[in-house]
């Protein structure tokens, strides 16, 4: 074995175990909000927070994974009624009410900007986003950004459902 190779070797694991546990907090935090309770993400969201060694990086790839999800889910639900140009991100404010895209806060509006970069398939374009969403939010933008992503990936998952879109085997929870 070439020097290093057992390093590279546990590198992978250690990155496709974070992915797995990514996945699986993305889904059950899509549960949650599926039923409407929204303490149940923020709860989940900051345990796992707490218990990834990667802290807020960790935070992040589950948005990226909630994100990049919806994009696909955004490119089924396009084939399966013709067209994307229906596409709506919604963000609403403090007391619930929608705001235009360009009234909300800059790593909100970023963050949206990452899912429609990602529902077009520029994957580099959104994670840049998500990096410079997650590098200008205070603790509770943080908490925004988590909640709109989890929310709209709910949304996209009801609207497949609906349509009798496929969804990721890892975004049914039982």
């Amino acid at each position: 074995m070439p020097p290093g190779s057992l390093q590279d070797e546990a590198m992978a694991d250690d990155h496709q175990q974070r992915e797995q546990r990514a996945r699986s907090t993305a889904a059950q935090a899509v549960a949650a909000a599926q039923r409407g309770d929204d303490e149940a993400v923020y709860r989940l969201m900051a345990r796992y927070a707490e218990d990834q060694p990667g802290g807020l990086a960790d935070v992040r790839l589950v948005v990226s994974t909630l994100l990049r999800e919806s994009g696909v889910m955004a490119i089924g639900l396009g084939e399966a009624v013709g067209t994307t140009n229906g596409l709506e991100v919604q963000i609403h404010d403090e007391q619930g009410d929608q705001v235009p895209i360009d009234a909300a806060e800059p790593p909100l509006r970023t963050a949206a900007r990452a899912l429609l970069a990602y529902t077009h398939g520029d994957h580099q374009t959104a994670e840049t986003h998500l990096e410079i969403a997650f590098t200008m939010a205070s603790p509770d933008q943080l908490t925004a950004i988590v909640l709109h992503s989890v929310h709209w990936t709910a949304e996209f998952v009801a609207q497949c459902d609906r349509l009798g879109v496929a969804l990721s085997d890892w975004m049914v929870v039982d």
